[in-house]
């Protein structure tokens, strides 16, 4: 399987997202360097961004928007990052 690489658009949202001050409500979690991608099965933290809805296909709930949320990183939510649906995080330094 080939290895996704982000969007300019993708870098430009985590780029811009990097310069916003730590929300109290991400608990730690900074956007992660958009060049990493994360491998399929391995838990990641995302978080949506504040203008989307979308489906948590693991509960079948929704992800809440600004709120960091634990997901199984799957095709789909590799594409949701590409398309800049949801931003990977990573914990804070510090």
């Amino acid at each position: 399987m080939a290895k996704a690489t982000p969007t300019a658009a993708s870098i430009a949202l985590a780029e811009a997202a990097a310069n916003v001050p730590l929300d109290p409500r991400t608990n730690g979690w900074v956007p992660a360097d958009p060049r990493v991608m994360p491998r399929m099965g391995e838990t990641v933290m995302v978080m949506a961004q504040p203008d989307t809805l979308l489906r948590n296909n693991e509960t079948g709930g929704y992800i809440a928007a600004g709120t960091p949320t634990p997901q199984t990183v799957t095709v789909t939510l590799l594409r949701r990052l590409q398309d800049g649906d949801l931003v990977l995080l990573a914990p804070a330094a510090g």
